[in-house]
């Protein structure tokens, strides 16, 4: 269709650092008018949008796009696409788990991570032990702690006494005695909810109040429990399968019930509350580069 009108189309695609991307990334344009316009590009974001040329515009300018980079998550839009004026696609992408590394910091370096040093110190298996998905949920929830008040001039993370165990999407701590009764008094910040799904280790452990804070999407769940020996534990955790869903309905991006992965949080912790966990999500290989 020759005479179809045609305009650039103006690709701005962002990570959750509202940068553009560096990525190689394929498009491809289903026109929703005629099948004969469908065109795929393969483009290279390089911190910086691109124009794409020639694509039909009104009254063909409808289009449903695909989008695919190579470590960020897919998405499909639909872009109308004027006449006489260029189009334009500006999206935020998360990274696809599957397709990155962590690169984490050391964490004996600075005092940032000083409180995070104290909490593991009746840890025995130590830092080292955990796996990359153990540390990227700890440094996760480390951010969120760090960050959240429990009293006027106290934060969660003050109230922890040391990690019991750590995985991909929680952790288990022994927690102050004062930690139930602080989060129950702070209505402001956290609100009752149900905790009986909570599992805590052993069958000693009885399960007191779970509180959780008000955002959308990566709110802080603290449960805690007690035994009879009067130690107090919490079950700490980001998010939920609601808040995750809410997150990638905002961004558009598909979700599936699997469970929630810790480098979904890094993105959401960033994006929504501008609280960076401390490490960085890399391509494989620019990952292995960077450990050499």
């Amino acid at each position: 269709m020759p005479d179809v009108n045609r305009s650039p189309v103006q690709v701005s695609l962002k990570n959750v650092q509202r940068q553009v991307i560096t990525d190689s990334v394929v498009l491809k344009f289903r026109n929703r008018r005629a099948q004969s316009l469908n065109q795929k590009f393969a483009v290279s974001l390089q911190g910086a949008p691109i124009p794409i040329p020639n694509v039909p515009a009104f009254p063909f300018g409808l289009a449903e796009v695909f989008i695919d980079p190579a470590i960020y998550r897919d998405k499909t839009i639909f872009v109308d696409v004027p006449a006489g004026a260029p189009g334009h696609i500006e999206e935020t992408f998360f990274v696809d788990p599957d397709r990155v590394q962590p690169q984490f910091p050391d964490i004996n370096a600075s005092d940032r991570w000083s409180e995070l040093r104290r909490i593991l110190t009746g840890f025995p298996p130590g830092w080292n032990s955990l796996g990359d998905q153990q540390k990227a949920g700890l440094l996760n929830l480390y951010a969120k702690m760090q960050d959240q008040d429990v009293t006027g001039t106290q934060k969660v993370i003050q109230h922890l006494e040391t990690i019991h165990d750590v995985r991909p999407a929680r952790a288990h701590a022994f927690v102050t005695p004062q930690l139930l009764d602080l989060l129950d008094a702070n209505h402001t910040a956290f609100h009752r909810v149900d905790g009986s799904l909570h599992e805590f280790p052993g069958e000693e452990w009885r399960l007191l109040a779970s509180f959780k804070t008000f955002e959308g999407a990566g709110n802080l769940q603290v449960t805690v429990a007690s035994n009879g020996a009067g130690k107090f534990m919490a079950d700490i955790d980001l998010d939920d399968h609601q808040g995750i869903k809410h997150a990638f309905d905002v961004l558009e991006h598909k979700i599936t019930n699997r469970d929630t992965h810790p480098y979904d949080i890094h993105e959401i912790l960033i994006f929504f509350q501008d609280l960076d966990p401390g490490y960085q999500l890399l391509p494989a290989a620019m990952a292995r580069e960077a450990v050499a």
